[in-house]
């Protein structure tokens, strides 16, 4: 139960809290006050504890200036550490002449003016704090022991009662996981901090709240039971079929059962594909400068395929509008079931098996020295490896293996040097050419 006021001109709320002796403001409230109008604190000798029954550390006494709509009150209230932005007390309740308006929704201040009440929380429910300082780890979990708050005249449930994560959430808030437990004043709760760097929760803190269960079921049909009942998806069904056709009876039982397990791990459609965030990939492009990709005309009968695809990924927020000088081509690559986009800067890429080192030997045989292979050429021996193939110096390879071939050897006929027949020369006169052979 609250009220909305102002304090020193900032708008906060009170709980209206009737077991409150003294008014209290948080230490987040006071602080938040300019330095130029952030009352004086006095100290003061009182002791106040808390509904779990815990003292609170005074920061001490001033006097605040408290407006409800057009009017303003001067109370005194103590300054601690508080959940809330503070809790107007009997004290001022008493002096002004304050009455509470319950079925109304109203909240009376001697006669002079009337602010609503406000109603937040779940009834029946029991806040948990803390009993003890403790330090939960970076992206870890523990389990801690909860103190149940009860109020003057309040008993605990006498039925099992439920854990869960209070409201009251801050920045830092440590997440709260929600479980089913025995009544007791000290319960257990599971902490988890999800964040980078170790947080710690002080004695106090509120950590959970905790509410009566009427009635628990022993089970419920599990999601796993419905699908054994309908049975496999269709695509489904057809990776069974494709991934089991070399296993046994029981081990193709053991497959299906996994699958109808983790069914719903499996996407129906492009559509039911998700996202995360946890692994994010960059280009560093540097101070390259882009280039100019001509632009390639699509096929008349296909445009209606890449407007239908990338109206389907843009639904389905696989790509977005871009408008930046880095991008690429998209290419159509014709499948056995339908044509699908490639996203390629220069080419489809061609995957080609490389062979290790002590399988060429083998290969080289099988390709030019088994009886099959016709003992080709240097040529043809390459093209014909090539076509299934590839290892570094292949080339180089090849021609050894055909040069050091005894076969292709002895096939081959002798390289003649060819001369030039003898001729006729003529001449105009006798004795005007001389040829002389010269022996020994």
């Amino acid at each position: 139960m609250y009220v909305e006021l102002l304090i020193h001109d900032i708008l906060v709320k009170f709980v209206v809290d009737t077991g409150a002796t003294l008014t209290l403001v948080s230490n987040k409230v006071y602080d938040l006050i300019p330095d130029l109008y952030r009352p004086h604190l006095s100290a003061t000798k009182s002791q106040i504890k808390s509904a779990c029954g815990n003292y609170l550390n005074l920061r001490g006494k001033g006097n605040f200036k408290l407006d409800f709509g057009t009017e303003r009150f001067t109370s005194e209230a103590v300054v601690t550490e508080l959940q809330v932005d503070g809790i107007l007390g009997l004290d001022f309740m008493k002096k002004n002449k304050c009455l509470v308006d319950v079925s109304e929704n109203i909240f009376h201040i001697d006669n002079l003016v009337s602010v609503p009440l406000i109603f937040q929380g779940t009834l029946g429910c029991f806040r948990v704090v803390s009993t003890e300082s403790v330090t939960i780890p970076a992206r870890s979990e523990i389990v801690v022991s909860g103190k149940v708050c009860l109020s003057e005249g309040q008993t605990l449930p006498k039925n099992d009662v439920l854990v869960e994560a209070s409201e009251n959430k801050g920045k830092d808030y440590i997440l709260t996981a929600r479980s089913l437990v025995k009544s007791n004043d000290s319960i257990p709760v599971r902490l988890m901090n999800v964040e980078n760097e170790a947080k710690t929760i002080f004695p106090g803190t509120t950590i959970a709240q905790m509410c009566e269960i009427s009635h628990v079921a022993k089970s419920l049909p599990s999601q796993n039971d419905e699908q054994n009942k309908k049975g496999l998806r269709s695509d489904l069904h057809d990776l069974l079929n494709r991934t089991s056709d070399k296993l046994s009876r029981s081990e193709k039982q053991k497959v299906k059962r996994l699958v109808q397990e983790y069914e719903s791990l499996f996407a129906e459609t492009d559509s039911d594909l998700g996202k995360t965030s946890l692994v994010k990939h960059e280009i560093e492009t540097g101070n390259a400068r882009p280039f100019k990709e001509p632009p390639r005309r699509t096929p008349f009968h296909l445009s209606k395929v890449v407007n239908d695809n990338i109206d389907k990924m843009l639904e389905n927020r696989v790509i977005e509008p871009s408008h930046s000088p880095w991008a690429a081509g998209r290419v159509l690559v014709k499948k056995m079931d339908d044509t699908h986009f490639y996203d390629n800067e220069r080419k489809v890429a061609k995957l080609q098996a490389v062979i290790p080192l002590s399988e060429r030997k083998q290969v080289l045989h099988y390709c030019h020295d088994a009886k099959y292979a016709g003992h080709l050429g240097m040529r043809k021996t390459s093209e014909k490896i090539r076509q299934s193939y590839y290892w570094p110096g292949l080339q180089a390879d090849v021609r050894a293996c055909v040069a050091g071939c005894d076969k292709c050897a002895m096939r081959k006929t002798l390289m003649k040097k060819k001369r030039a027949p003898m001729a006729i020369v003529e001449t105009s006169s006798p004795m005007e050419r001389l040829a002389t052979d010269i022996l020994g």
